[in-house]
């Protein structure tokens, strides 16, 4: 992680705070939440702790706009996704939904934020993406119906994208430590096709 030059360029409030948010998250993707500090998070920034602290009056007050900023983030990306696969036949839209929110939440960005999340009991914040993961259950659960009963549909697609959430938010934080242990050649291992090839055919 590096820390910006500090500059003397005049930032309305909204490009300060942009900025601070901006270092905030470097901080925690590079350092970890510990990290997260007054004097940290403004040498990333390349600002005095005194502005950010003018802009943000505690570290509480930034991790709750890192998190509300982030999750945005999120959610956005996942409703982008839905809407790319709109024109594709109902199983292939399944298929591009599922690999979609395992790409996204898989990425370090996300299942570092998830992770923090969940470590630092702040999942009520999680909902404000729950409207796109609703949306991918629900098409999910629209493709189970054509072979099971909906009530059984239902509850196999609540299972499905749970499985896909958990396993990729697990391969976001830890692949990079636990390939190398399972031996050579690992790198061309597909988890996410693996995966889906499973529920999608169970």
């Amino acid at each position: 992680m590096t820390a910006k030059t500090t500059s003397r360029r005049r930032r309305t409030s909204d490009e300060a705070k942009a900025e601070i948010l901006d270092a905030a998250e470097a901080v925690l993707l590079g350092s970890g939440p510990a990290e997260l500090k007054f004097q940290t998070i403004a040498a990333q920034a390349g600002l005095s702790a005194s502005n950010v602290h003018h802009h943000f009056g505690g570290v509480a007050e930034i991790k709750r706009a890192l998190v509300d900023r982030m999750l945005r983030h999120l959610a956005s990306e996942l409703s982008g996704t839905l809407a790319q696969s709109n024109d594709e036949g109902r199983e292939a839209r399944m298929e591009t939904a599922l690999n979609n929110i395992y790409r996204i939440i898989s990425s370090e960005r996300y299942a570092k934020l998830v992770a923090w999340l969940a470590l630092s009991s702040n999942v009520d914040q999680m909902a404000v993406f729950a409207e796109p993961v609703d949306v991918i259950k629900r098409l999910v659960t629209s493709e189970l119906e054509q072979v099971m009963p909906p009530a059984k549909a239902d509850r196999a697609a609540q299972a499905i994208v749970f499985q896909v959430a958990v396993t990729a938010v697990g391969e976001g934080l830890i692949r990079d430590f636990l390939m190398p242990v399972l031996g050579p050649d690992t790198e061309d291992i597909d988890a996410s096709k693996l995966l889906l090839d499973m529920v999608l055919k169970a």
